[in-house]
């Protein structure tokens, strides 16, 4: 491993292997939860740290399935998670800070009127170095902003930790209004 031999799957599989589980969560479980729940409003995303990725991935993907995403802690920029290997369509799509610029026409008009983001980081230690959630979370609601998509930064303190006890709070905090 020190002699400089990438391991691992690279960007293009990592992004196939990311499509199999969105196709699972909006398929199998998506059907299962809504079985489950006759009559019950639109489901809600939510996720922590890597799991806000997958929260926010699958929102923008799925807003007919999910129209909101609460994400916590999140880098939004699967690029930077030490991947190597050629970037191509599956990388591509499965990176929001990619695709979310060129966002156009119907499918952007359509998120707007549908797609609500939360995206809550906080300032203290880990959240820039060496996680950069709170860099990428900026940019990412910069972005949505941007593309006029409904998008709540919410900026906690620097004593906050990317960590359960704070995205408990967090997530308190948020969730009743979507309930």
């Amino acid at each position: 491993l020190g002699d400089g031999v990438l391991t691992g799957p690279n960007l293009e599989e990592r992004a196939r292997r990311h499509q199999a589980y969105q196709d699972w969560i909006t398929g199998p479980v998506a059907s299962y939860v809504g079985g489950d729940s006759p009559g019950a409003a639109d489901a809600i995303v939510t996720g922590c740290s890597m799991g806000a990725y997958h929260a926010l991935q699958i929102a923008l993907t799925r807003a007919d399935l999910f129209p909101v995403a609460i994400c916590q802690s999140g880098n939004y920029d699967p690029s930077t998670w030490h991947g190597w290997g050629d970037h191509g369509d599956a990388s591509y799509f499965t990176n929001p800070t990619d695709y979310v610029p060129h966002l156009h026409g119907d499918h952007l008009d359509w998120l707007r009127s549908r797609l609500h983001v939360v995206l809550t980081v906080g300032q203290g230690a880990w959240e820039t170095h060496p996680t950069g959630s709170l860099q990428s979370t900026t940019a990412m609601a910069a972005m949505l902003q941007d593309k006029g998509i409904r998008c709540e930064l919410d900026l906690w303190g620097h004593d906050v930790r990317p960590d359960w006890p704070w995205w408990r709070r967090q997530f308190a905090h948020h969730l009743p209004r979507f309930c």
